[in-house]
């Protein structure tokens, strides 16, 4: 019998073509042979509008760094930490500070950086500055404003005459400093340094010029008059590794002006920057002594009309009134000192309170000019600010003053008795969520609860008791701190908590119900123990509160409390609204809905957990979508729809299933950073790729299409996205993404790309990378080895646009470039190119390394070779 047919009358082989004229998403899960048509099996820096593959739009980087103190941000070791510094020496000859690190362990420092330096015994120093390298461990610079700065020549004055009527008279307020240099100015007959270092009695004028090593903060006898001046001052501190970065960005809505503005918070001031206009930044102060460090874990959000930045549960919040308009400055006819106390005269009335901030600018002495705080009132036309560690009299120039708003703590609430509604203040805590029906929900990270009275303790139970309703229950983890008794302090485990309604007669109110709890001390501290401010702190998970309407500084902790799933090891992460009167909580393994968010008191809310098998790990990724939630979880990205019956549907299978392998691979160590937003139909989630600790790589998923379309990448490995803003740009809104370097990114908007290609490097114009893998042809028959003859493109390309189109086959495998495309004009293209390779099925890859090429069609053809229907017995 025949072992071959034949195809038709020409016995000729057989032809298909296969191919994609339009193109829908990416899927990396299935195998290419499976895909459907209009998938391909990778996409990088690609979009499908109108089903056509176009390499997406650039990043503009819209303006310098915004952060301006100092050289330019460079970031060589990561963020976050400070390094301690052992010493600080000033030296009047030489005008520089010298600055010893306590640890050589830390990441190395590189000369030119701008670091803060934070908690010297100095204030003056505590500042920012520009440090050269003379070792690992050593830096010097030069201290701000210099020698008018309260850093010059130190004297150590003796009292007029001897106080007590002995030769041994010293000024008790005039104290030497052990292990500092002095130098004898002046020397008077009589005074004898030999106890403290120095040398003993001789003629005047003897010692002068000598300098020596104190050893005691007393001299033997010092009633004459003679001068010291201290030559080094050594001071400790902490000298920060980042001293400044845009740590936290959100979108900020001027309510006077309708201006909208991408508000950054950086190390000690809030910079707002107009995208209309981004060369021009608005910059909004801290009050005196507020920093912000990478370890804050800060956040910042829109609240009425201002801003309001969380420091971490270490911190209180600083809050903003939002005036972008500042008063004029007004002249300043003269500035005069007495004792730490500048007075301020104007040309004309300047309208400041106490308390107001103002910017002193313009005097010669540049110890004047600054950020101050209004201490008092004199007239219409003077006022006075402190100063710290001043040497000056006054100042000349042309100075001037200016009232401007700054970020201030926000104020405590009074606490009263539980039974007349006693209030707490705002908690410390790292997000809120604020609600449209004014109100702010703040995550309880340490919830201190005051003891009432003391501690009593009987054998080894300590008994505490509250000022309110604790909320605690048996076996939760304790805190306790200022009691006398160290037994009483540290970590503890309630054991007991009196929850009584009445008392032991069964008819009288218990009125310390809620308010008791036993824990196990160990030895036998005194008791009662009646330490002033003993606290129980307690660390907690699960904790959120909700603030008053239109206060979001008092909080009601009887009935706007909420703890759920407790006793698990769930954590609170986000915070969505949904429908103005519903809250969505979303913790790392379930999800929860609040009903009733719009009554004044939430005692009659309604709690309910709508799922179990899912929750969040990225809090900036979550996302309200219409009737739908997008967030980040263990699994993937989930997107769940909302039913009017408030549940949710879709649970079983994460959004990100068609490419799971991707996500799998990310860095799961620092994916709690991840960010996203929905933008123009589309959901762009950063996350960090194997071995980055930033977010690195950009997702995105196209809604009208509802399949994922890119996966985009930048070169060089140095471009981060922190935090996303939709923020309006000439009338429109526009994705904008921030790093903490300071960079503000205008997405969908160049042909190339504004980056730095290394850390700490210019930015400069890259192009844009695009990457397309087709599913794998087969032709129509998977199991026949077929040739591969030739392929189609049907593309659109702009003049210097260039691609390269090559062919992989498969069983057996090969690979061969077969188009070089180098665009001479704009125009629309079809052309033809050859493979010429034997395989089951063939895979095309688009590379484009040059301008933004739009893919409409992709076709191969194929041959399946026929042989003669001739047999041989």
């Amino acid at each position: 019998m025949s072992r071959y047919k034949s195809s038709g009358q020409s016995l000729d082989d057989v032809y298909s073509e296969d191919g994609d004229n339009h193109f829908v998403g990416v899927d990396t899960r299935i195998h290419p042979t499976l895909l459907n048509a209009g998938m391909v099996q990778a996409s990088e820096n690609f979009r499908f509008d109108d089903l056509t593959a176009t390499v997406r739009k650039g990043i503009d980087r819209i303006s310098a760094d915004v952060i301006t103190a100092g050289s330019a941000l460079t970031l060589p070791f990561g963020l976050g930490g400070s390094i301690p510094i052992q010493s600080i020496e000033y030296t009047t000859e030489v005008g520089e500070a010298f600055v010893t690190l306590a640890s050589a362990s830390k990441p190395t420092i590189n000369a030119g950086e701008s670091m803060l330096i934070t908690g010297s015994d100095r204030p003056e120093f505590n500042r920012e500055y520009i440090l050269s390298k003379i070792s690992d461990t050593s830096f010097s610079f030069v201290p701000v404003g210099g020698p008018a700065n309260g850093l010059s020549d130190v004297f150590i004055q003796t009292s007029v005459g001897p106080t007590d009527g002995t030769t041994n008279s010293f000024d008790a307020d005039a104290l030497l400093v052990v292990g500092q240099d002095y130098e004898i100015l002046d020397y008077e007959t009589g005074d004898d340094f030999s106890d403290v270092g120095g040398p003993a009695s001789a003629p005047s004028t003897t010692h002068d010029g000598v300098i020596f090593t104190c050893t005691a903060e007393k001299p033997a006898s010092y009633a004459n008059a003679t001068r010291l001046k201290r030559v080094t001052m050594s001071m400790s501190g902490l000298l920060g590794l980042v001293v400044d970065g845009a740590f936290a960005t959100t979108l900020f809505s001027d309510v006077e002006t309708n201006k909208e503005y991408v508000a950054m918070a950086t190390a000690n001031k809030v910079i707002l920057v107009d995208p209309d206009n981004p060369n021009s930044p608005i910059d909004v102060p801290y009050d005196s002594g507020i920093v912000i460090e990478p370890s804050n874990e800060s956040d910042i959000l829109q609240v009425n009309n201002g801003l309001l930045i969380h420091r971490g549960k270490t911190e209180k919040a600083i809050e903003w009134d939002g005036s972008v308009s500042v008063t004029q400055p007004t002249r300043v006819s003269g500035i005069s000192l007495t004792s730490n106390v500048v007075t301020a005269i104007t040309l004309s009335a300047h309208g400041y309170h106490t308390g107001d901030t103002v910017i002193v600018a313009g005097a010669d002495d540049s110890f004047y000019n600054g950020t101050f705080t209004v201490s008092s009132i004199t007239s219409a036309t003077v006022f006075t600010y402190a100063v710290v560690n001043a040497n000056d009299t006054g100042s000349g120039g042309t100075i001037t003053s200016q009232k401007v708003s700054v970020f201030k703590e926000v104020a405590d609430t009074l606490l009263s008795a539980p039974e007349d509604g006693g209030f707490l203040s705002m908690p410390q805590a790292d997000f809120s969520m604020y609600h449209p029906f004014a109100r702010l929900i703040v995550p309880v990270r340490v919830f201190e609860l005051d003891i009432d009275g003391s501690l009593v303790r009987s054998g080894t139970t300590a008994t505490a008791t509250t000022t309110y309703n604790h909320g605690l229950q048996v076996n939760d983890r304790i805190t306790m701190t200022g009691a006398v008794g160290p037994e009483y302090n540290g970590i503890k485990e309630i054991t007991r908590i009196d929850n009584n309604e009445f008392l032991a007669d069964g008819v009288t109110p218990n009125p310390e119900q809620g308010k008791v709890f036993d824990y196990v001390v160990t030895g036998t501290p005194t008791s009662p123990d009646t330490g002033a401010g003993i606290v129980c702190k307690v660390d907690v998970r699960d904790q959120f509160i909700v603030s008053d309407f239109f206060d979001h500084r008092t909080y009601d902790p009887l009935n706007n409390l909420f703890r759920i799933n407790r006793g698990t090891a769930d954590k609170l992460v986000s915070f969505l609204i949904f429908q103005e009167d519903n809250l969505i909580a979303l913790y790392q393994k379930s999800i929860h809905i609040i009903s009733g968010m719009s009554t004044s008191s939430l005692e009659d809310s309604f709690v309910r957990q709508v799922t179990s098998e899912v929750g969040c790990i990225a809090r900036k990724t979550a996302t309200i979508v219409g009737d739908k939630m997008i967030f980040l979880s263990e699994q993937g990205v989930y997107m769940l729809q909302i039913t009017p019956e408030l549940n949710l549907r879709g649970v079983d299978v994460p959004l990100s299933f068609d490419i799971q392998d991707e996500f799998r691979g990310l860095n799961y160590d620092f994916i709690d950073k991840s960010v996203g937003v929905y933008f123009n139909n589309r959901y762009y989630i950063a996350v960090p790729s194997s071995g980055s600790e930033r977010n690195n790589v950009v997702y995105v998923y196209n809604f009208l299409n509802k399949k994922w379309e890119s996966k985009d990448t930048f070169a060089g490995g140095v471009n981060f996205i922190d935090n996303w803003v939709v923020c309006q740009k000439d009338g429109q809104d526009r994705l904008f993404g921030s790093s903490v370097e300071g960079a503000l990114q205008l997405w969908e908007e160049k042909e190339t790309d504004e980056l730095s290609l290394t850390e700490g490097a210019d930015f400069t114009e890259e192009q844009i990378l695009g990457k397309l893998t087709t599913r794998r042809y087969i032709g129509g028959n998977t199991s026949t080895v077929k040739k591969f003859n030739r392929g189609t493109i049907n593309f659109e390309v702009g003049i210097n646009d260039a691609m390269t189109v090559s062919a992989t086959t498969e069983n057996p495998e090969t690979t061969v470039t077969s188009l070089t495309e180098v665009a001479t004009a704009n125009e629309d293209k079809h052309k033809r190119f050859r493979i010429n390779k034997r395989g089951t099925g063939v895979q095309l890859e688009v590379n484009t390394t040059e301008g933004r090429p739009q893919i409409r069609s992709l076709t191969v053809g194929s041959t399946e070779t026929q042989l003669a229907n001739k047999t041989f017995e």
